[in-house]
């Protein structure tokens, strides 16, 4: 079964994903930043770089017709759940999935089981009929054709809607077309770029 969720992506307008993600394009270039709920320029472009779970989220209580706050709001909840923890430095960890499964849990109804250590065929496989899976990705996810830089996996998240005959259809937040909305890899390939841990989820705990 492939989920027909809708497509958040990191920013506002998924057309300047591209510009963005690739090109270094100001984000607030875009206009449009602003129906977020962000109180600054700064704090949205500091934020939307590192809220790709967040995108997967609104995704699946959109399917689900799940009432959720604007993503500034969203984003303040799941610091106060210590889903997301800024550092000292500057940077942030997060998105933690222990937190995350408890906070959505209590808010939103969904039952989340966070799963380490795993083939992605197994992944797969943990993945409730009509639920979603968050998979850990590499980046370098947004154009799987292109020769590898990094051998390293991890630090993103994408949202796997299903798998068919061996294909995995996936939202990737900072994808671009045709690696964005409903984009497609077999599974050998989406493997390639697979951290080996992610999140089941599914609503009302099954």
């Amino acid at each position: 079964m492939i989920n027909r969720a809708p497509y958040h992506s990191q920013w506002s307008d998924p057309s300047w994903v591209e510009a963005i993600a690739v090109g270094n394009a100001d984000p607030c270039a875009d206009p449009t930043w602003v129906k977020h709920g962000f109180p600054s320029e700064h704090d949205y472009r500091y934020w939307m770089k590192r809220v790709c779970g967040l995108a997967c989220l609104e995704s699946i209580l959109d399917h689900w017709g799940i009432s959720r706050p604007n993503r500034f709001v969203l984003l303040q909840e799941a610091i106060r759940n210590e889903v997301y923890v800024p550092k000292d430095d500057g940077s942030v960890l997060g998105l933690v999935y222990r937190p995350f499964a408890t906070w959505t849990g209590d808010h939103f109804g969904l039952a989340v089981e966070p799963i380490v250590r795993t083939s992605l065929p197994d992944f797969l496989a943990s993945i409730p009929s009509g639920g979603f899976g968050m998979a850990s990705v590499s980046q370098e996810i947004r154009n799987p054709m292109r020769p590898r830089i990094s051998s390293s996996n991890g630090g993103h998240l994408v949202l796997v809607l299903g798998q068919e005959d061996g294909i995995v259809v996936f939202h990737n937040p900072s994808g671009v077309p045709p690696y964005q909305a409903f984009a497609t890899l077999a599974i050998d390939q989406f493997s390639d770029f697979f951290a080996g841990q992610g999140m089941a989820i599914e609503k009302g705990g099954g």
